[in-house]
């Protein structure tokens, strides 16, 4: 992974969130998939999951995603994808087979994120369950670890396999020694089971220069994943187009490029996105046309090309349409 690459996220298809696919909750208050699941019961839940899993990412998207010139998908699983884990339903990996036959098809690569681990590493919905974060207890880091063989074993050595990321956003909280310790295992297991083409990605955690010093230190080569968004604090939504461009070109490029001095560095999640999550709230400050949106993401892109990072935006399908939905924006790529 040498080579900087285009791609995007297959979010909310093997891991819920409730605002990429509001279809599967509707009757229930429930806010992640764990909830969604205790709600409906094995049976509902079952029928709606399998139904979503079928039909939100097919070979088709798979193709339209290859045809728009976007190189690599990073997909995201919970820890319940490869076997029976009340109350999730059960065993997804028919679909990540699936995936590797599509991308093998239409040449795309693949990274496979582990996105929701036993505990949840932050608490969020994204996470599986949102709530508590326990991941940091010895067992659920041990529980993860062999969640990552178990992964690893079985699609290591996938032609189109190019990334394992071992921990999606943990949160801040989780002491950086921690996961640098758990990175530490997660590689020499990625090691042991995949191709040499494949390499370990691992999350800055939300503090990446810490994170750069302290995996150099501790001589992992890996690469770094950065999320970039400029709409989840106040500070953000209160800028307009001209500030979003600003902090784009100046303080992004700058971090990045400090960044790839000592790492690959993808940008594993962001997105053309400013306030939409925050229209429904009320909150948002600024409303924006396509012409902006388009300039947003492509100043972005300039950026991330530009400091020689490789990206995978956040997502490729929303069922509402949005601007987080690429397949349905396509102008937003330069």
């Amino acid at each position: 992974m040498t080579k900087a690459f285009r791609g995007v996220n297959l979010g909310g298809w093997l891991v819920l969130e409730r605002w990429i696919a509001p279809s599967l909750f509707r009757g229930t208050d429930a806010q992640d998939e764990y909830s969604l699941c205790r709600a409906l019961g094995s049976e509902e839940a079952s029928k709606r999951l399998m139904q979503h899993r079928e039909t939100f990412i097919t070979e088709a998207h798979i193709r339209q995603i290859k045809e728009l010139g976007l190189e690599v998908v990073r997909v995201p699983v919970g820890y319940w994808l490869l076997e029976d884990v009340s109350p999730f339903v059960e065993d997804a990996s028919e679909y990540i087979d699936k995936l590797f036959s599509w991308t093998d098809e239409h040449g795309l690569g693949v990274i496979l994120d582990f996105h929701a681990a036993p505990g949840s590493q932050n608490g969020w919905d994204h996470s599986g369950r949102s709530g508590r974060m326990d991941w940091p207890q010895a067992d659920n880091i041990a529980k993860s670890l062999q969640f990552v063989d178990q992964l690893t074993e079985r699609y290591g050595q996938q032609p189109s396999l190019i990334g394992v990321e071992p921990l999606n956003e943990p949160h801040w909280d989780v002491p950086l020694n921690t996961l640098v310790q758990y990175y530490v295992r997660a590689d020499g297991i990625v090691k042991q089971n995949c191709h040499t083409g494949v390499k370990m990605i691992v999350s800055d955690a939300f503090r990446a220069p810490d994170m750069s010093k302290a995996l150099r230190k501790a001589k992992l080569d890996v690469t770094l994943d950065v999320h970039l968004y400029q709409l989840f604090t106040p500070e953000d939504r209160a800028l307009n187009l001209e500030g979003h461009l600003r902090k784009a070109d100046k303080q992004w490029r700058r971090e990045l490029k400090k960044l790839a001095r000592h790492h690959g560095v993808v940008v594993g999640e962001w997105s053309a996105a400013m306030s939409e999550l925050y229209n429904r709230l009320g909150e948002a400050q600024h409303t924006y046309d396509v012409a902006g949106y388009r300039q947003y993401s492509v100043a972005q892109q300039t950026v991330f090309e530009q400091s020689g990072v490789s990206w995978t935006y956040w997502t490729a399908r929303t069922e509402d349409g949005g601007i987080w939905s690429l397949l349905d924006h396509p102008d937003l790529l330069k």
